[in-house]
């Protein structure tokens, strides 16, 4: 049977459940208080959650103030779409800009004579495609010109010898023969042609007033092609222009040796010359060092000496006199003892210098620690070092100082050379470009011993400047190291490797004539010679030397019948012209135009090289994996890396002077191979797949053996798989008997994809069906006075800083393109930040009031750390800053605090200053160091991101909690333990008295029964 428990006794009667439960409720109240104080804990963290949320808000709003594009977007317009398209972007100026699209790009595109079928069998040949880069007749552009000052564009006058004008405008030519065929179809029978480094006119009008060219609109133009005073006026016809094609110390290093530029040692020690019992040590280095002169810094400027002054972080002023440093080490010297002690550092690194304050600012107050500060007080010393500024962060990044990148900093490391000082404070030896512009001179006041570099560095730089190792007498003149006009210099032919011998005999029609071509350094200059052979009679020998189709050979011809033509002599023979025919052919005169200091990113007709990983496995089997992302730029960085790997693989330039030459030396039974390791980087440098007798030839003249089972189809692919300059399709043309036609295109668009294809031997009769071009745009509203815009593709990015075009058609009419500044995203960031902060400062009030008449306190009520939130948000936002412009605080721009901590914004002032000022605007916000949204930014999550204000204040009440709810644990169990005990004495009471009861009721029988016994016993005695 179930028991019936119940609360209240059954002999007391009393409710002793309940009696035990109000005793527990009153010992219970300790815990009760605890209770309620994990409440309030709630209720804190849960409004620290939410003004965290409110604060956090603001984030978006400041990613959008703390980006410079934010406060540079615009919205661009054209008034003529469909010839011309624009986009804005960041840094583009407000404005109204015009344009005249004057050409649209095109890509080159050969065709092939057709076949009957798509399968149709090939003949055996060999289909070569290669770069235009190896032209030796490339046209020379008009920036070339001038020591690379270029011409200014324009118009130029010619009066011919009959008075009759023609006013040729070269305003869109991109190169010298687009001058020259201007001048020839202007119809006054005045002919233009290049003669070495110089135009030449001739009238053939048969008029006697002589030939005349003037500039048009008081111009440069015919001054800068060479028909300046002097050369503008000619009584017989026959005028001659001044040199246009020489060097300059403005011309670039890159540029020298068609191209090639110099090859110098990363570390310096190129060559030496001893002059004046001296050893100069010449290094060609941009990387500084110690012992660099303070004139080569700049260009060949130098630094503008005077009294720098230095702020350090701790406030501590000092002035660094640097009136009398000659080096490098001068300056790092008195730097770092300014102060004198080791707070100030100056590190060399790459071509700049880096200053560092190493103030110990920890026991500093905030407001204690300044920035590191240094500024000119005379002089401009600190500005020419690149070192002039201030930083929070306590070091300074200068500017690069030291240059190798044009003929004026190869000048100047010469004539400061280590060593190169005499005991009257001058160079004992002095280098400056030649009188003809065409190389450089070395003067000393005795002789010159030249010597190239010492063992193991590898440096080509003094053959390079055209000069070679030996004694000369006080003098010392280079050779040509600058090319000549629509040709190239002959050291660069048969892959740099130049030409050699000094003699050709040619026999033609009968004649025959021996040419001296001591000292000829141009291809153009050979021809020249040929042209003019006569013979011992001063006979012509009727033949004709020129350029081939392809650019890449000579031509001889006879240009009187049949016969043929006989060339030896030594020369000939390293030309290929050693030859006997009607028609000679010389053979690939191999134009070296990639060399170490090529860049990757010129390669594949600008379409540059991977920057991924390839593995080189060589012969032994060893193997490594090479690297081109990081700091390689050009091939000698590739080189590097594969020499530095030490797995018996060399490599270096090819003989061809066309690409990279990687050869096995480990001398292993296998194969050397190179694999690609998840890219195209082998690829693109064509050396991917196995080695040919020890060897990968990474020419980037290609190749292709047609033979044995090729179709047209299959030829197709191959140059799509085989080359990385051209892709190949089919192309049928709808002709009944022969329609399907081999199609190539140039991978890459514009004049710098244009291709050479040799099909000599093949058969496919491949003929160009259109010809590489660049886009060519005039900005100005007119092609007679505009600037000429030029683009490898349609789209013209950063044409004028953040704007790009993308042309779609041709049109004399200028287009018009407004740009408008768009503020609509900054409006929307800085009322939803004055929103976002009103609604937080709104929630910290709330959290943190008191409610004198219900007499409630806010859950954050008398809080430090609520003080300190209100407290930074407060100088966030009324704080001032120094961002180096005239705005320093958000009052400035429209943003105020009003009674009540709340912000508001004036919109209309904000577009006001924003209109008068854009710049100023932009620096108060986005400033990397000072600007208010990058400070805010901080701020703002200094206090809500992990571990940040919040975060601590909101850890720290859990853990309190935590510590509540242990302690609310403890006194659960002990009233648990008090109830139990407190029961079981109420039961044990009603146990006693049910016992005492029992025990009553038994004395009352015993008194019933004894008064029954006395009752009957007196009865009976009755």
């Amino acid at each position: 049977m179930g028991t019936i428990t119940s609360g209240v006794g059954l002999v007391s009667g009393l409710n002793y459940q309940n009696i035990v439960e109000q005793l527990i409720a009153i010992d219970a109240r300790p815990r009760d208080q605890l209770q309620t104080r994990i409440s309030n804990i709630n209720a804190q963290k849960a409004a620290y959650l939410e003004i965290s949320a409110r604060i956090t808000a603001m984030l978006s709003r400041l990613n959008v103030l703390i980006r410079t594009d934010s406060f540079r977007s615009v919205s661009v317009s054209s008034s003529s779409p469909s010839v011309l398209s624009a986009s804005g972007g960041s840094g583009l100026a407000e404005g109204s800009y015009s344009f005249v699209v004057r050409a649209l790009a095109s890509t080159h595109q050969l065709v092939s004579r057709g076949f009957y079928d798509r399968k149709a069998p090939l003949t055996a040949g060999t289909l070569t495609i290669e770069s235009a880069q190896a032209r030796v007749n490339n046209a020379t552009r008009l920036d070339e010109l001038n020591g690379h000052t270029g011409v200014h564009r324009g118009s130029l006058k010619i009066t011919n010898g009959l008075g009759q004008e023609a006013v040729i405008n070269v305003s869109d030519a991109l190169t010298v023969q687009d001058v020259v065929d201007k001048i020839n179809a202007a119809g006054i029978q005045v002919s233009a042609r290049v003669d070495g480094d110089r135009l030449v006119l001739s009238d053939g009008s048969g008029g006697t007033g002589g030939l005349r060219v003037q500039e048009v609109g008081g111009g440069r133009t015919a001054s800068d092609l060479g028909f300046g005073v002097g050369h503008a006026y000619a009584p017989d016809g026959q005028l001659a222009g001044s040199s246009i094609m020489y060097l300059a110390t403005s011309t670039p290093t890159a540029s020298l040796n068609d191209g090639l530029g110099i090859r110098a040692a990363p570390a310096g020690g190129d060559f030496t010359i001893e002059a004046g019992g001296a050893q100069i040590s010449v290094g060609l280095s941009d990387i500084l060092t110690p012992t660099v002169r303070l004139e080569r810094l700049n260009h060949g400027q130098g630094v503008r000496l005077g009294q720098v002054r230095i702020t350090s972080r701790d406030g501590t002023l000092a002035t660094v006199d640097l009136t009398g440093a000659k080096t490098i080490a001068d300056i790092k010297q008195a730097i770092e003892s300014a102060f004198g002690d080791s707070r100030i550092t100056v590190t060399l690194t790459g071509s700049r210098l880096i200053i560092s304050d190493k103030t110990d600012t920890s026991k500093l107050e905030a407001g204690q620690v300044r920035d590191l500060l240094i500024e000119d007080l005379s002089g401009y010393a600190a500005r020419d070092l690149g070192i002039d500024g201030q930083s929070s962060k306590g070091k300074i990044n200068g500017r690069d100082i030291l240059h190798m990148t044009t003929l004026a900093d190869v000048i100047s490391a010469i004539n400061y050379a280590d060593g190169n000082l005499g005991t009257d404070g001058k160079p004992l030896v002095t280098a400056l470009v030649a009188g003809d512009g065409r190389g450089l001179v070395l003067t000393g006041s005795g002789p010159l011993v030249v010597t190239g570099p010492a063992a193991g560095v590898n440096s080509r730089a003094l053959w390079d400047l055209g000069f070679q190792e030996g004694t000369y007498d006080g003098t010392m003149t280079g050779a040509r190291i600058i090319g000549s006009i629509n040709t190239v210099m002959l050291k660069t032919l048969n892959g740099g490797s130049g030409v050699s011998g000094t003699t050709m005999q040619i026999a033609a029609n009968g004649r025959s004539a021996t040419l001296d071509l001591t000292g000829v350094e141009t291809l153009a200059e050979v021809i020249d010679r040929i042209n003019r052979a006569t013979d011992a009679g001063g006979q012509s020998l009727g033949i004709e030397a020129a350029y081939d189709a392809t650019g890449t050979r000579l031509m001889v011809s006879n240009l009187i019948d049949d016969s043929p033509i006989t060339i030896s002599g030594d020369f000939a023979e390293s030309l290929g012209l050693a030859q006997s025919g009607t028609l000679i052919r010389s053979n690939n005169l191999q134009r070296q135009y990639i060399s170490e200091t090529t860049r990757l990113d010129s390669l594949n007709a600008g379409r540059g090289v991977s920057r991924g990983r390839f593995k080189i496995t060589s012969s032994t089997g060893a193997s490594a994996t090479v690297n081109l992302s990081g700091s390689i730029r050009t091939l000698q960085d590739v080189i590097d890396a594969i020499n530095d790997l030490k797995i018996g693989v060399q490599a270096g330039i090819n003989a061809t002077g066309d690409g990279l030459l990687i050869t096995d030396t480990a001398g292993g039974a296998g194969t050397l191979r190179i694999e690609e390791d998840g890219g195209t980087t082998a690829r693109d440098l064509n050396i991917l797949g196995n080695a040919r007798d020890g060897q990968i030839d990474g020419s980037m003249e290609f190749k292709i053996q047609i033979g044995g089972s090729d179709t047209l189809e299959s030829l197709a692919g191959r140059i799509g798989s085989e080359t990385t300059l051209a892709t190949a399709a089919l192309l049928n043309d709808g002709t009944g008997l022969a329609p399907y036609r081999l199609s190539i295109a140039a991978r890459a668009s514009g004049a710098a994809g244009e291709l050479i294809v040799d099909d000599s031997d093949t058969g496919l009769a491949i003929t160009a069906l259109t010809r590489a071009q660049d886009a060519r745009v005039f900005f100005g509203a007119s092609s007679e006075s505009g600037v000429l815009l030029t683009s490898s593709s349609n789209t013209f990015e950063n044409a004028i800083h953040g704007l790009t075009l993308t042309i779609n058609a041709v049109d004399d009419k200028p287009v018009t393109v407004v740009a408008t500044r768009k503020i609509d995203t900054l409006l929307t960031a800085l009322k939803g930040l004055v929103d976002d902060f009103n609604s937080a400062m709104e929630r910290i009030n709330k959290a943190g009031a008191y409610d004198a008449e219900t007499q409630v306190a806010g859950p954050l009520q008398g809080e430090g750390t609520l003080r300190i939130i209100q407290s930074r948000l407060h100088r966030m936002f009324t704080g001032t800053v120094y961002a180096g412009g005239v705005l320093r605080r958000l009052s400035d721009v429209g943003i105020t605090l009003e009674s009540g901590n709340k912000l508001s914004f004036e919109e209309q002032k904000f577009r006001d200053v924003y209109q008068a000022d854009p710049t100023a605007v932009e620096r108060l916000f986005t400033d990397s160091e000072y600007g208010l949204a990058v400070q805010i930014k901080a701020q703002v999550e200094q206090m809500t991101d992990s571990g940040g204000l919040i975060d601590s204040q909101t850890k720290t009440l859990e853990n309190r909690q935590e510590l509540l709810n242990d302690r609310i644990s403890e006194l659960n169990e002990q009233l648990e333990r008090k109830r139990a005990r407190l029961l079981r004495q109420f039961q044990a009471m009603e146990s006693a008295l049910a016992q005492l009861q029992s025990q009553q009721t038994a004395l009352s029988n015993l008194s019933s029964l004894a008064n029954n016994l006395l009752n009957n016993t007196l009865s009976s005695r009755r």
